[in-house]
This record gives C-alpha cells, structure tokens and sequence, in this order.
C-alpha cells in the first residue's frame, strides 16, 4: 500500500513538473481540427481486414510526409501471419504514391492524403484508436511531437472531443488533458505501468 502512494506521488510530482511543458503551441486549430475531423471520416470508409472488424484503418509516417495504412486490406496476404507466426495487422508504407485505396474513390483518396499532410505538417505522427471496456470504438487520437515530448515525460497525442467524450468514466481512467484549445485536446495517458 505505501508503495503504491509513493509511486502515485511520484506520478503527480513528475505530471506537475511536466504541465507547464504540455501546450498547445497551434496558431490555427480551426485548420488543423478540420483536417483531422475530415480524415477520420475517410479513414472510416477505407476497406478493413475481415480479422479486425471493429477496428477503423489507422494511419502513420505522416510526420516524413509519406503515410502509412495500419489493417487496411491493401495488399492483404491472409497466409503471412500464419507463415511468419507473428500478429499481422498489414502495415503498408507509402501508400500515398497509389492511385487507389479500397474503399475510397479517387477524389475522396485525394481528399484524404491532402488531410492527412496538414497532420504531419502540425506534428502528427500517426492515429491510434480509443477502445472502451465496451470494445466499442470511441474516438481517434494522435502522436503528437513524439520527439519533443519524448525528451521530458510521457508521450503526447492530440484529439478532437467534445465536451461530454471528456466527461466519461473510461476516458477520464486512460488519459489525462494537458491543454485545450476549443475542441482540440492535447492528452497524455494515464497509465501508470
């Protein structure tokens, strides 16, 4: 029991030390809520693999200007896993030289990779996926300057939320808002292991 209050003090003195480094430092967040409103709409359409189906697509590289698909069925090769004996979740790098993406016409594609460039150009690494203890998807978050945050403390993701997402049991239990800027959120997880 007193290990785990010093460990939790700890926790907090470091988070209280941290917050001040924690900021969203985005002149336009009207641009850069919009990008990611919009391409989370076309990463939902995008085609997913049969083994991940309540999963949406997740993107990453973006920050190196190409972007990368995570359980698109873009190439999907459903003996690799089995062969390799690995968890296989069909990572494709640079898609963003294709023509096409199963699931999106042409303009939405286009649409998308132009999103998906104003991320990166704002210090976007990648997306990942909120799930609740439902397993039900809740919202998308994202890497957010994992070079400059990974000097000083936890790892910072952005998101846009509403008011009420931020007031549930679930999200209060995984992350914690460092800075708001109108419904863009700069977190940290809480998880403490």
């Amino acid at each position: 029991m007193r290990k785990n209050k010093f460990i939790l003090l700890i926790f907090v003195l470091v988070m209280s030390s941290c917050k001040n480094e924690y900021v969203l430092d985005i002149n336009n967040v009207p641009e850069l809520s919009n990008a990611i409103l919009e391409s989370e709409i076309y990463m939902k359409k995008i085609e997913v693999l049969p083994t991940y189906p309540d999963d949406y697509v997740e993107v990453g590289d973006l920050y190196l200007g190409k972007i990368g698909l995570l359980y698109s069925t873009l190439n999907y090769d459903p003996n690799d896993s089995i062969q390799e004996g690995r968890y296989n979740p069909n990572w494709q790098p640079n898609v963003d030289t294709l023509q096409n993406v199963p699931g999106l016409n042409p303009e939405e594609w286009k649409e998308l990779k132009r999103n998906l460039k104003i991320l990166g150009k704002y210090g976007i690494y990648s997306s990942s996926q909120a799930v609740y203890n439902d397993g039900k998807f809740q919202f998308y978050y994202y890497l957010y300057k994992s070079d400059k945050y990974n000097k000083i403390g936890p790892r910072a993701f952005l998101a846009v939320l509403s008011e009420a997402q931020t007031q549930m049991r679930d999200f209060k239990s995984r992350f914690i808002i460092m800075d708001r800027k109108d419904n863009l959120y700069l977190l940290i997880s809480s998880d403490r292991n």
